[in-house]
């Protein structure tokens, strides 16, 4: 770049700059630049009108928030407790019945029927015995060593075992 500004000359332009503040202080300020640097300070003016004229818009974003319902809520209460699907259906219709919300309804004493109603039928389903699978006693099987065999059945056995 040195040798760029000794080989090349150098052209001074004198450029009045007068902003609106500078007007008001004194009408006569020179200010001295070379060409190059007088086109790159055009250049930068070119661009920011250009930048400020073309600004984007800022968009308003909407932000929406899916409103929970408060009978969603107490049902994931309810279920977080471990309310059963059925017994939370009831709950819903009595709650709708009576014009309660689902979780003040718990205390009812038609849900509380229903409830023991359920829970007595669980028990007893669970206390039936199951099918019997048949009987666990193994069969006896006849060897040389089984106790109360006559002479004749332990050498029958013996030539099975030794003569297969």
């Amino acid at each position: 770049m040195q040798e760029e500004n000794e080989q090349a000359p150098v052209d001074v332009v004198e450029q009045e700059e007068i902003t609106s503040e500078e007007a008001e202080e004194s009408n006569d300020e020179t200010v001295t630049l070379t060409k190059s640097e007088y086109s790159k300070l055009k250049r930068q003016a070119i661009a920011y009108k250009a930048n400020k004229s073309e600004k984007p818009e800022v968009k308003e974003t909407q932000t929406t928030t899916n409103a929970i319902s408060e009978e969603d809520i107490e049902v994931k209460i309810l279920i977080s407790q471990g309310v059963d699907a059925e017994l939370l259906e009831e709950m819903k219709a009595l709650a709708k019945v009576r014009g309660k919300s689902i979780l003040s309804i718990q205390n009812d004493p038609i849900l509380i029927a229903m409830k023991e109603a359920k829970e007595e039928e669980a028990r007893k389903k669970a206390a039936r015995l199951g099918v019997s699978k048949g009987s666990s006693t193994v069969k006896a099987t006849k060897s040389t060593t089984t106790p109360g065999l006559s002479e004749e059945d332990h050498k029958a056995l013996w030539k099975e075992q030794n003569f297969k």
